[in-house]
């Protein structure tokens, strides 16, 4: 399945570094209309995902977890797991803002397997849905979407559990 339109907010970056073409390999499309793009992403251990970015803000249902190290276009080290405190319980649930050119290796040895949940939705929209809310309404809407996850996880086969939901904004934002 292609990546199909975009939304009418300012992007810098070319359509190329999408994630599902520049890293096709780790990422796959399982639904994508006008409103959200879901996605499969699955990294092994000791793998690294190309350079990619990911567009639009995005629930991610993190079914298996390995540590990683998330580095820019130029190298920089962003992120590294291994020096963050995040839910170590699988399945767990995080927020993503959208990701500027990133790679992402594996420095684990089980796989990364997430159900990502790209939101279209314009940005004036998106803003009610922010940092502005309350920290305690996170935690329930993450779990509400969990539920609606667990038909799509059904059908590829996996058995989800009750997902961890994390408190934690932004944790892996690029």
């Amino acid at each position: 399945m292609g990546v199909v339109t975009r939304s009418t907010d300012k992007w810098e970056w070319p359509d190329s570094l999408d994630a599902v073409v520049a890293a096709p390999d780790h990422h796959s499309v399982l639904l994508e209309n006008d409103q959200v793009r879901v996605l499969e992403a699955r990294v092994e251990g000791g793998d690294t995902v190309p350079v990619h970015v990911h567009r639009w803000p995005a629930v991610q249902y993190i079914v298996s977890f390995a540590d990683f190290v998330r580095r820019d276009a130029d190298g920089k080290l962003l992120t590294d797991s291994r020096a963050i405190d995040l839910p170590r319980g699988k399945p767990f649930v995080l927020w993503s803002e959208p990701v500027a050119p990133h790679t992402l290796e594996n420095v684990g040895v089980e796989l990364i397997h997430v159900i990502v949940v790209e939101l279209k939705s314009p940005p004036s929209l998106r803003e009610h849905h922010s940092c502005t809310l309350a920290q305690r309404a996170i935690p329930s809407r993450l779990r509400a979407f969990g539920k609606t996850l667990l038909p799509i996880m059904a059908a590829l086969g996996s058995d989800p559990g009750q997902p961890q939901v994390s408190a934690v904004h932004n944790i892996i934002k690029g």
